[in-house]
């Protein structure tokens, strides 16, 4: 029982290490995962955000035409006065909205994408961990063949 002791160690010590040097590697995999998951959420944000602003801007060409029209329909010239000052801030609120719309939509896809790396990078660390706490279950198998006469 005495000569069993030192191998059931170094088996252990082995088997301690696989698993560690798999559990790293499959953390390794993980992150990549995140970070093309990320990566596509990532995308999707800024389509539906340029799906948002065409929309909006048509709202905003309809709304704009209707002012023109019934200013048109009243009699009232919209090249100057009042009605143009009107138009004129129409659309510079118009644009403003766009503009925004745009920056806190593709913010939103960077966030998306951020996050992805930062998973990657949490991963990466628990891999290099595991990798780790690999290496460490090295001397206890090299104690254990020694005690079993293995390295003489």
């Amino acid at each position: 029982m005495a000569q069993a002791a030192p191998v059931i160690t170094a088996i252990s010590a082995i088997a301690t290490a696989g698993a560690a040097v798999y559990s790293g590697f499959r953390q390794l995999d993980a992150g990549d995962d995140a970070r093309e998951i990320s990566e596509r959420e990532a995308e999707l944000a800024r389509a539906e955000t340029e799906e948002e602003a065409r929309r909006l801007e048509k709202a905003q060409e309809r709304q704009e035409s209707l002012a023109k029209a019934r200013a048109a329909a009243s009699g009232v010239r919209s090249d100057t006065g009042s009605v143009a000052l009107f138009l004129k801030e129409l659309g510079d609120e118009n644009t403003r909205q766009l503009d925004w719309l745009r920056r806190t939509g593709l913010r939103r896809a960077k966030l998306i994408e951020e996050g992805g790396e930062f998973a990657r990078y949490q991963a990466r660390s628990r891999a290099f961990s595991s990798f780790g706490q690999a290496f460490g279950a090295l001397p206890k198998f090299a104690e254990a063949g020694s005690k079993a006469g293995w390295w003489k």
